[in-house]
């Protein structure tokens, strides 16, 4: 699967995620991302909108993993997972990091880090997802 496909998967995406941590091993080329996707409903009741689920975001065929530097005005030092957002073609902001060109087959995407006012790019041939336990 590519990440637009694993993104369409779930029920907003990887919108008002979180991201609680990152396992990348460079010798197999992937990376296996643990995050709580938001699944709930506005038109439900509060606790309802908020519903959130544990998943397993692989990659495989990994070609780069970029994380920028937080911006030093914001708190990124706190023990907390990570708010994001995430869309696939990596964009073209100013001052971000100048990425590589990847390989024929790749799909490449970002995930914006509210908590650092910064993006994580990223670029791999592969993508699937997994459920956890926790609901």
């Amino acid at each position: 699967m590519t990440i637009e496909e694993v993104l369409e998967s779930l029920p907003n995406g990887l919108h008002d995620a979180y991201l609680r941590s990152i396992n990348i091993d460079y010798a197999e080329r992937t990376a296996e991302l643990q995050l709580d996707i938001w699944i709930g409903d506005m038109s439900l009741d509060e606790e309802a909108r908020e519903a959130r689920r544990q998943v397993l975001l692989k990659l495989s065929g990994l070609c780069y993993f970029v994380v920028e530097a937080p911006d030093p005005k914001y708190t990124f030092h706190e023990a907390k997972p990570l708010w994001i957002d995430a869309g696939g073609e990596s964009p073209a902001t100013e001052g971000s990091t100048k990425l590589p060109e990847t390989p024929e087959g790749a799909f490449t995407f970002w995930m914006f880090v509210h908590d650092w006012n910064a993006f994580i790019h990223v670029a791999a041939m592969q993508a699937a997802v997994e459920s956890s336990l926790r609901a």
